[in-house]
C-alpha cells in the first residue's frame, strides 16, 4: 500500500514515552496538524487521528469495501454471461426458491 509510506515519512513522530507524558498537547497537534506517528524504540507502531479524520477513514474504508464486492459481482456476471447457457436451468432455481 503506496500511502502508508508516504503518510509514515510526512508525519510528525512521537515517542510512545512522550505521548503519555504529553497526551493533551500531542492531541491538539493531531487536530491541528493532522496525523501524529507513534514510535516506540524508533519504530512507528501507531498513528494518533483526530476523530474526524478517522471518521472519514472509516467511511472510505466501508465505500472501499462496498465498490470491492461489486467489481467482484460485475466479474462473475461478465464470467455467466460468457459460459453462456448456465449450469443450472432455470426452472431448478425456481424449484429450489419454492422449498
Amino acid at each position: 500500500m503506496g500511502g502508508d509510506a508516504a503518510v509514515e515519512h510526512e508525519a510528525p513522530r512521537v515517542r510512545l514515552s512522550d505521548l503519555q507524558r504529553g497526551a493533551g498537547r500531542i492531541m491538539k497537534a493531531a487536530r491541528e496538524e493532522g496525523p501524529v506517528v507513534i514510535t516506540e524504540h524508533g519504530q512507528p507502531v501507531g498513528v494518533l487521528l483526530d476523530f474526524g479524520q478517522y471518521r472519514t477513514l472509516a467511511e472510505l474504508e466501508a465505500e472501499a469495501e462496498d465498490l470491492y464486492w461489486t467489481v467482484v459481482a460485475l466479474r462473475q456476471l461478465e464470467e455467466w454471461r460468457q459460459a453462456g447457457e448456465p449450469k443450472i436451468p432455470w426452472a431448478d432455481v425456481e424449484n429450489r426458491q419454492r422449498d
